[in-house]
């Protein structure tokens, strides 16, 4: 399976970190210069990017990061059709992989070899933490959320909205702290079952209740690059936003045709972004 890597011809120090990674793992692989958004003029932008619907979307601009990062992956993609791949790994330039990405490759190369296809378009190998990472995480975007609304409240019926807002979100509650006690387990059981257990997988795909929304590591097929090169050109969200984006609206029928964009992921978690590391490269760096 082929890696394609996204990385800013600045970035020197990343592409040495991921050439190392993947030599060490023996992936084939190939970089791709990402599409440095923050340092293209307006015009350049606007050519990429349809900013009207993007608001309508995501209720205002996105940044030129931001715009730029979707169109690196949208550029990897249409690398994937050229070399009319069917299956290929697309990962941003400061992911740190665990060495059972190897199995994972196996295992997915085995099962399209058996059958010439597989059960997933997306299959996620970043995701924020599960168990109580996750946990503290939507707790603090959620308490964040119902802040903002109480700045909102000028009237009766915003005041109506925000209680419709608490009562959504702790009742969302009960189910986030289930699901986090479920993904924390199975997390730990496949990091550590193998070691007590001969032989017994310690890396598998599954299914996850929930979005995922990191773009910084994932395996895609041909059939999705082609819905999601349809969905984000121009681009419109963003690259951690457009598989779930594509999963919630891609998912109907056409012309009796289904159109399900299907995500699954890895567990336990082999990857994680060297955020210390490596300065993130998405900062604000708004369209005037």
């Amino acid at each position: 399976m082929k890696a394609f890597i996204i990385n800013l011809k600045k970035d020197k120090d990343r592409k040495a970190f991921m050439e190392k990674q993947l030599n060490d793992l023996q992936v084939e692989y190939q970089f791709i210069e990402g599409y440095a958004g923050k340092e293209k003029s307006n015009e350049e932008v606007y050519k990429i990017y349809d900013s009207k619907k993007s608001i309508k979307i995501n209720g205002q601009d996105l940044n030129r990061s931001e715009i730029g990062c979707a169109y690196s992956h949208m550029l990897a993609y249409e690398q994937m059709k050229d070399q009319n791949i069917s299956l290929a790994m697309i990962l941003e330039d400061d992911v740190k992989i665990d060495n059972r990405l190897l199995k994972v490759i196996n295992l997915i190369e085995n099962k399209y070899k058996e059958n010439n296809k597989l059960d997933f378009d997306w299959l996620q190998i970043d995701y924020v933490p599960p168990g109580l990472f996750f946990w503290y995480h939507w707790c603090s975007l959620s308490i964040k959320n119902i802040k903002n609304n109480f700045g909102k409240v000028k009237n009766l019926k915003t005041f109506i909205k925000l209680l419709i807002t608490i009562v959504y979100i702790l009742i969302k509650f009960i189910y986030i702290s289930l699901l986090s006690i479920y993904e924390g387990l199975r997390n730990y059981f496949y990091k550590n079952i193998s070691k007590i257990i001969k032989d017994y997988k310690d890396v598998d795909i599954v299914n996850f209740y929930r979005p995922l929304y990191l773009a910084s590591a994932y395996i895609i097929t041909r059939e999705a690059v082609e819905k999601l090169l349809k969905i984000n050109t121009p681009v419109i969200v963003t690259a951690d936003r457009l598989p779930n984006y594509a999963r919630i609206n891609n998912n109907k029928s056409h012309n009796g045709q289904s159109k399900t964009f299907i995500m699954k992921a890895v567990a336990p978690l082999i990857t994680e972004q060297q955020r210390k590391v490596f300065e993130s490269n998405i900062v604000e760096n708004n369209l005037k």
